[in-house]
């Protein structure tokens, strides 16, 4: 049974590398709006296509340094090799998704880092693995992996802050919750964890482990790149959170003006009561922009004035005054559905309307009708 798994695993690592190599293809020529909005996703899927073509790269030449003793030793030419393959993987991977983020972090500076890290690394594992140690060889062909392991986690550390801002963004931007169009770039890089964890543990796994591991790779690889390409749909309308140097300028300009009259409350507190008064929250796609219009400012210093006001972003702020507003309206049509309710308060659906007011509220829509007699 051993035997027959190892005459076919060449055959597996074939399949799998041509997979790769045809998602690589895929997102190499699949088409992306040419708008200047979407520069750093047409980048990050070039990273994405190269990172691809990288590991159907590493695969067949691991098919070319493979031998059918690998099994009962490591294969130090391998283990060189595949280290190699994983830390330019990784570079393009974490790429990818910084540009997603914030193509601004993508420097020349940053990225000039990553590859002297690199570079440094796999010089000692070449030079290590060639014999130039010595006997000491084998000891030190472990310290690359000590080094690709502290910049792994300062890659895992940078897109923790990425992220994080990215949500800030949108929070200060959109009124529903705009997050869950993220949520598979957290995923993806979980799965590339897990994948990068147990990459190094196939160095030592045995044929079955190895056959496990293909099956996993290839699936976490097909819902990012699947996943990637659906999310093309979504990042222009999620770009517009961004704030541009445009929009700085004419914040630091309002700012010296606000300096010579009272707060931000003068500028926009009768202005923003006549807004909620008037129930213009309710309006559906409701974004900053659209309330920055109507003051006659931007979206930066709008922000600004929700978040000193009230002390909480604009998603959060709206989503607060609907919710009352959704109570209001339960109070005095008992026998209203929950669908008219949630359409009615500026919520896109029934269900996403119960899953806010029960993060809110600390329960569901149903229950609080139930406790108000409503």
């Amino acid at each position: 049974m051993i035997e027959l798994l190892e005459h076919y695993f060449i055959v597996l690592i074939q399949c799998v590398g041509a997979i790769y190599f045809g998602l690589g293809i895929v997102l190499l020529f699949g088409k992306v709006p040419l708008a200047a909005e979407y520069l750093p996703y047409r980048k990050a899927k070039r990273c994405l296509a190269t990172t691809y073509f990288i590991m159907g790269l590493n695969l067949f030449v691991y098919l070319a340094i493979y031998t059918s003793d690998d099994w009962k030793e490591l294969n130090p030419y391998i283990k060189c090799s595949d280290f190699i393959f994983f830390c330019l993987e990784a570079i393009f991977f974490f790429s990818t998704f910084f540009y997603l983020l914030d193509e601004k972090y993508m420097s020349w500076r940053n990225f000039s880092k990553d590859w002297i890290v690199l570079l440094t690394s796999v010089a000692l594992m070449i030079t290590s693995t060639i014999g130039v140690f010595g006997k000491a060889g084998a000891w030190v062909s472990w310290f690359p992996f000590f080094i690709f392991f502290v910049q792994y986690v300062l890659f895992l550390r940078r897109f923790y802050i990425l992220y994080n801002e990215k949500r800030s963004k949108l929070d200060n931007y959109f009124a529903e919750d705009m997050q869950q169009f993220m949520f598979w770039i957290k995923k993806s890089v979980i799965l590339i964890i897990l994948i990068s964890v147990l990459c190094f543990t196939t160095l030592l796994g045995g044929i079955i482990y190895n056959y496990l591991f293909q099956v996993y790779v290839v699936s976490a690889n097909f819902y990012i790149a699947i996943s990637f390409i659906n999310y093309a749909s979504m990042y222009g309308k999620l770009n517009s959170a961004e704030v541009t140097d445009r929009e700085r300028m004419e914040t630091d300009t309002e700012k010296l003006r606000s300096s010579k009259t009272d707060n931000y409350e003068q500028l926009f507190g009768e202005q923003v009561k006549r807004w909620i008064s008037e129930k213009r929250f309710l309006a559906p796609q409701l974004t900053i922009d659209d309330l920055a219009a109507e003051m006659g400012t931007n979206k930066l210093y709008m922000s600004r004035y929700i978040n000193h006001k009230h002390g909480t972003n604009f998603s959060t702020w709206i989503t607060k005054l609907r919710l009352e507003e959704a109570k209001s309206y339960m109070r005095e049509n008992p026998n209203v559905k929950q669908e008219e309710v949630a359409i009615y308060s500026g919520f896109s659906s029934s269900s996403y309307f119960s899953r806010v007011f029960s993060r809110f509220e600390s329960k569901t829509p149903a229950a609080w009708r139930k406790e108000q007699n409503v």
